[in-house]
């Protein structure tokens, strides 16, 4: 269910100390999971 999707990512995020999405990407290209 979508309520189950966003209470895992917000748990996700709250392990890894982000706070916003957009931290999440600034995380993602500085790891090179992404590419800006």
């Amino acid at each position: 269910s979508p309520k189950t999707v966003e209470s895992h990512k917000y748990n996700i995020l709250k392990k890894m100390e982000i706070d916003s999405i957009g931290e999440l990407i600034r995380y993602a290209i500085r790891k090179k999971i992404i590419k800006p």
